[in-house]
């Protein structure tokens, strides 16, 4: 067998038929990986919205002849390779399969990706939540991630409902005692002061999504973060899943409402009985109801009834998602990077280096946020204006927070 990978890129109105039904085969295939991300399902809905979308095919030649091994689908921005949707994206799963049907080693997919740069020329490869890229630990009994150039481990933050949902909640309460004593509070005084309130579980259509959709673009004015569904094709891309008939990739939602009202919300992608938390929202009226944790628990106890056994989290570190999961390190953050850079891709990474050197000890934590942002406002511009625009943006609100803190340092220390 030639070890090397063979690379065919295809826009993914180039797919046939077999081609999809060699990548569900290949996803079967993997590693216990049973995120809705890495469904090809995913893929087919969304692959129409994204612009420059586009998928690879990996093959690998044996004795009976060309073998296909694998499948990534990515989005190209200013140079840079994409998981397909990002920003929205929360995983990528990357599963290659040997001649065997034996899920190929990490390193053999790194490989995969390198050879990836070089057929599409690009730049360089980011993703947040790389999956499939995990080897086990003989000695620790746990999946680890690889110590390779460009990989850095992640943390998932999961609910097992798998023992159902009594046995998950004990659990979680005798090691948060403080946090669910806190919810139970807020469940009764919810009922106290809204006893309209009404919880249900339903599929997004566009009105909810719209309501959702409104709602964080105002937070992310207010946050001074970029506008991830300013560029259009995001609200698109979450449009044409909750448009799809696809059973396999249902957009889901958890809703509170008041008087046939919408208060809270938070849309959920489910694919069989997995579970995956997406978008929030909340009427900020109603901010000291704590109407979040109310609803996170609410569509928890939900999804264990209809048969969910994981609702996943992410992998971002907010404090309300510690009390309600479990973390599993299977997943990872990549870069890799080709030797030549464009000047835009160079520029950003002097900006990520400069915020960062100017205190390391207090600014360290920030390294990996202003990396995630500038990745962020890549997946969304399609334009180097754009994305010009939105890293001056980032830049001025650093600087703003920067001189904010010194002020509060001076005045304390006078």
């Amino acid at each position: 067998m030639i070890s090397s990978f063979k690379v065919t890129l295809l826009k993914p109105s180039e797919l046939t038929t077999n081609h999809w039904q060699a990548w569900a085969r290949i996803a079967k295939l993997g590693a216990g990986i049973k995120s809705p991300y890495a469904n090809p399902a995913y893929i087919q809905i969304i692959a129409p919205e994204v612009p420059q979308a586009m998928i690879a095919r990996f093959s690998q030649f044996y004795e009976q002849g060309e073998r296909d091994c694998g499948y990534l689908a990515y989005q190209m921005r200013g140079g840079v390779l994409q998981p397909l949707g990002t920003p929205l994206t929360d995983y990528m799963n990357v599963t290659l399969i040997n001649g065997d049907d034996q899920p190929m080693p990490p390193t053999q997919i790194l490989s995969a990706i390198k050879a990836l740069l070089l057929a599409t020329k690009a730049n360089q490869f980011e993703a947040v939540g790389l999956l499939g890229i995990s080897e086990p630990n003989y000695d620790t009994g746990v999946n680890e991630i690889p110590a390779e150039e460009g990989l850095n481990a992640q943390t998932r933050r999961v609910a097992d409902l798998r023992m159902g949902f009594d046995t998950w909640c004990t659990t979680q309460d005798n090691a948060h005692g403080k946090y669910f004593k806190n919810l139970r509070r807020c469940q009764r005084n919810l009922k106290r002061d809204l006893p309209n309130a009404v919880y249900e579980w339903r599929r997004a259509d566009k009105e909810l999504l719209e309501w959702v959709i409104q709602r964080k673009r105002n937070q992310y004015a207010k946050s001074h973060y970029h506008d991830i569904f300013a560029c259009g094709w995001t609200k698109d891309l979450l449009m044409a899943l909750a448009s799809s008939e696809n059973e396999e990739m249902v957009l889901t939602a958890g809703v509170l409402s008041l008087d046939g009202r919408i208060i809270a919300a938070e849309i959920a992608l489910q694919s069989n009985d997995y579970l995956h938390l997406w978008y929030p929202a909340y009427d900020e009226a109603l901010a000291r109801h704590s109407l979040g944790i109310v609803l996170v628990f609410e569509m928890i106890k939900d999804a264990a009834a209809r048969g969910v056994k994981f609702v996943d989290f992410g992998t971002g570190s907010e404090s309300y998602k510690i009390p309600f999961t479990s973390p599993i390190n299977d997943c990872a953050r990549l870069i890799l990077k080709s030797p030549k850079q464009s000047l835009f891709d160079l520029s950003t990474e002097v900006c990520a280096e400069l915020i960062t050197s100017l205190n390391p000890p207090k600014l360290k934590p920030w390294r990996s946020a202003v990396s995630e942002r500038l990745m962020s406002i890549r997946g969304c511009e399609t334009k180097k204006l754009g994305r010009l625009k939105a890293m001056i943006c980032l830049w001025d609100r650093f600087v703003e927070k920067l001189f904010s803190r010194l002020r509060r340092s001076l005045t304390t220390s006078s």
